[in-house]
């Protein structure tokens, strides 16, 4: 199985359309078995992506009328194979009795269906709010190994024996925070990146084992408030040129608007035994409140390291398919 991380993370947009757009016509069953047709994800993500794939989701479908799982296959994955999206074991929604009542079985849906090996099941609530358990690092590594969440849009969707055949459409839970560094012509030294440490004075940060996901809003609860998260390097670092080195990270939502927002890189200066640390200013956020980052959007900032001092020339917030233009300056 493979997750969307930031190794693999962009052929989900080629291979969800390729779901979508596929020469080859499902042929569905007469059965009453839920029936999958698309998949696609929210955006054109093709422009930020690595080519990856993804193979499967988990659908959660519970009883008319009330937020019961079905007695029986309430939890199905559905995998893509040959054109189309197949479950063994895919829940039927079978007509009420009496037939008077309430047919539509409500659907969600999420990605991804294990983590580290162990299979992601549901919590159900009584309200509809089902919850499934995420894990958010507070340290990963340039190549990127977080995990993405992600959850259909417009649940429940709503299916019946009548209308069995579903399409979704998938978001994402967490933010995207890229890193544009490159080395100032003034720099002459070779300088290798070792990590970056991203610290929020306040503790908006959030990360945790002990994360729960909302399969309706993609909100994401129970994670621990921090003030900072360690992306380094496993490669022995990133040597750094006058051509921007990109670095991203997965990480959840801020917990609230943060005012002194800085980066912290750890840098090794060719000749010099000792690697230097420094940090930027603090970010000024073209809201008031300060800033804060969402989910589904993508943060790009870019960092010039040079020997004269560190300035921060502007920051915007941009959706996740898009480009960026922020530009922070360090001096070491």
């Amino acid at each position: 199985m493979k997750y969307i991380n930031l190794k693999t993370f962009g052929l989900l947009a080629c291979s969800l359309l390729a779901a979508c757009h596929t020469e080859e016509v499902p042929v569905f069953d007469d059965t009453n078995a839920l029936q999958l047709s698309s998949v696609s994800l929210e955006g054109d993500m093709a422009v930020k992506s690595i080519v990856t794939s993804i193979e499967k989701v988990n659908i959660y479908t519970t009883k008319p009328t009330t937020h019961e799982p079905l007695t029986t296959n309430a939890l199905s994955t559905y995998t893509y194979s040959g054109g189309a999206w197949k479950s063994d074991t895919p829940p039927s929604l079978d007509p009420p009795q009496p037939p008077s009542q309430d047919g539509d079985y409500s659907i969600y849906a999420y990605y991804p269906v294990e983590n580290n090996g162990n299979p992601i099941t549901v919590t159900n609530s009584a309200d509809g709010n089902h919850t499934i358990s995420v894990y958010v690092r507070s340290e990963d590594t340039f190549e990127g190994d977080q995990n993405d969440y992600l959850y259909a849009a417009s649940c429940p969707i709503t299916a019946s024996s009548a209308h069995k055949v579903i399409s979704l459409t998938m978001m994402h839970a967490l933010a995207k925070v890229t890193f544009q560094i490159r080395k100032s012509d003034a720099a002459t030294e070779r300088l290798t990146l070792n990590n970056i440490e991203v610290h929020s004075q306040t503790s908006r940060l959030q990360s945790g084992e002990n994360g729960t996901m909302n399969l309706v809003t993609g909100q994401l609860n129970g994670l621990a408030s921090g003030s900072s998260i360690l992306l380094t390097s496993s490669t022995g670092g990133a040597t750094l040129s006058s051509t921007p080195t990109d670095i991203s990270a997965l990480m959840a939502p801020m917990s609230g608007p943060e005012q002194v927002l800085s980066f912290k890189l750890t840098v090794t200066v060719a000749g010099e035994a000792t690697p230097r640390v420094f940090e930027t200013k603090s970010v000024t956020s073209s809201d008031s409140n300060g800033e804060q980052w969402e989910a589904g959007k993508e943060y790009i900032y870019q960092i010039k390291v040079d020997k004269t001092g560190s300035s921060i020339e502007g920051v915007k917030v941009y959706d996740w398919k898009t480009g960026a233009d922020q530009n922070t300056q360090v001096g070491i």
